[in-house]
């Protein structure tokens, strides 16, 4: 799961699955606008957890857990966690 735009925002629900493969590298080596990092977030994407990415296209942080609580949420037929989690937050 991608969470794109406010991030701060989502950290607030979010936790650390695990190992962040993104900690402690600066901006550039984080900007999806640079071909060779979108090839190693590719990689990334399919383990476990949530990329949370700003507004600009820098991944601020990876392998994500995302607590949302049920609040006022309506879900179409055959949506579940994932699209749970990704919803926008309210309130």
């Amino acid at each position: 799961m991608f969470v794109v735009g406010d991030t701060r925002r989502c950290w607030c629900d979010a936790s650390q699955a695990g190992f962040d493969p993104v900690k402690g590298y600066g901006r550039k080596e984080r900007d999806l606008a640079d071909p060779r990092v979108r090839e190693a977030i590719k990689e990334i994407a399919a383990w476990t957890g949530a990329l949370i990415v700003n507004a600009e296209g820098i991944v601020e942080k990876s392998c994500q857990l995302v607590d949302r609580h049920p609040r006022r949420c309506n879900l179409s037929k055959g949506l579940g966690a994932r699209h749970w989690a990704g919803r926008p937050s309210v309130g």
